[in-house]
C-alpha cells in the first residue's frame, strides 16, 4: 500500500478544500488503514467510473478467496447506481461521493450484522454534521436516509443528502459477503439535481456555511470511514440512543407498508431496532415491525 508523506493526527490528511485528484485517494486511506484508524477494510479499490460501486464491489468480492477483513471500491463517476427499494443514486457528473464496503460478516462482532442498517445510517449523519461543521441541521429518516430537519411542510425531514444501501449475499466456497453502499451529495448545487430532484436533494456544499472552506469528496470518503468504524463499535444502547436523537419521523402523518398493506397514521415513536408505533385515525396504536416494514416515500 501507498503512504502518505503529509497527515494529520487524526490520519484524514490535509483538508483538500477542493476535489482531491483520483489519484490520491487511495493513497490517503491507505494511511489510514496503516495507521489502524480503520480496520474493517484493508484495500481500497478506486475506479474512475463505473456503473454502480455495489456491483463493481460484489465482483471484487466473488473473486475473493480470502476476504476479511474487506475492500472498499469507490469511483470518480457513476452511471448506474441505486438506492433502496430500487431507487437510482447516480452520478454521471462526479459530483457525489459513491462508496462500497465488501466486507466479510465475520468480522462485525457481537450483535454489529443485526444493527448494522442503523449504525451506517448513524455514521453518514455524523460524518456530514462533521463535514459541514453544523449541528442539528441534518436528521435520520428511518431507517438510514440522512436528511435535512423540518424542511418538508410535514415535517419528517426535507432534502435528502445521503443514502444507504446494505446487501447480503451468498459466496460459492467462500462465505458471505456484505455489501454496504453508501451514497453522499457533496458538491453539487441546485441546478446539478434533476429537475424532478431539486426540491428533494441538497448536497453538503448546499448545507456548507457560507465563507466555510468546501468539501471534497475525499473528506468525505475519509471522515465517513472514520464515523463506520466508531459506530460499529458502539453498544446496542448507545446506537439506538444515538440515533433516536436524529430522528425526524417522530410524530409526522406517515404511510407504511406491512404485509402488503398500507398503514397510515401518526408515528408515535420508533424504536430502529424492534418496532415501529403508528396511531391510526380510529386512534389506536398499531405496532409494525421494522425488519418487514417499509415506508412509502410522499
Amino acid at each position: 500500500m501507498g503512504h502518505e508523506t503529509e497527515t494529520h493526527k487524526d490520519g484524514s490528511g490535509p483538508r483538500q478544500g477542493t476535489d482531491a485528484s483520483l489519484h490520491t485517494w487511495a493513497t490517503r486511506i491507505e494511511a489510514m488503514i496503516t495507521s489502524r484508524q480503520i480496520m474493517l477494510i484493508d484495500r481500497v479499490q478506486v475506479l474512475a467510473s463505473t456503473a454502480s460501486t455495489q456491483d463493481a464491489a460484489r465482483q471484487y468480492a466473488s473473486g475473493a478467496t480470502h476476504l476479511g477483513p474487506g475492500v472498499c471500491v469507490l469511483a470518480g463517476v457513476q452511471t448506474a447506481g441505486r438506492g433502496r427499494l430500487g431507487r437510482t443514486w447516480s452520478d454521471e457528473q462526479g459530483l457525489g461521493l459513491a462508496m462500497t464496503l465488501a466486507i466479510d460478516p465475520a468480522w462485525l462482532a457481537g450483535s454489529a450484522v443485526e444493527t448494522l442498517p442503523i449504525a451506517i445510517g448513524l455514521a453518514a449523519c455524523r460524518a456530514c454534521e462533521m463535514l459541514i461543521g453544523r449541528k442539528h441541521i441534518l436528521g435520520l429518516r428511518w431507517p438510514n436516509d440522512v436528511v435535512e430537519r423540518g424542511r418538508a411542510a410535514n415535517g419528517g425531514g426535507g432534502r435528502k443528502v445521503a443514502g444507504v444501501l446494505i446487501e447480503r449475499e451468498s459466496r460459492p466456497d467462500c462465505g458471505e459477503v456484505l455489501l454496504i453502499g453508501i451514497g453522499i451529495n457533496v458538491a453539487q448545487t441546485r441546478a446539478d439535481f434533476p429537475l424532478a430532484l431539486r426540491d428533494h436533494a441538497a448536497s453538503l456544499r448546499m448545507l456548507t456555511p457560507d465563507g466555510a472552506e468546501p468539501v471534497s469528496r475525499l473528506d468525505a470518503a475519509c471522515a465517513l470511514l472514520r464515523e463506520v468504524e466508531r459506530s460499529l463499535l458502539l453498544s446496542t444502547a448507545d446506537l439506538r440512543h444515538a440515533w433516536t436523537k436524529r430522528d425526524v419521523l417522530l410524530g409526522t402523518r406517515r404511510t407504511f407498508i406491512h404485509n402488503g398493506k398500507p398503514v397510515t397514521g401518526m408515528v408515535e415513536g420508533i424504536d430502529p431496532m424492534s418496532r415501529i408505533l403508528v396511531r391510526t385515525n380510529l386512534g389506536n396504536i398499531v405496532s409494525l415491525p421494522v425488519l418487514t416494514t417499509s415506508m412509502v416515500h410522499e
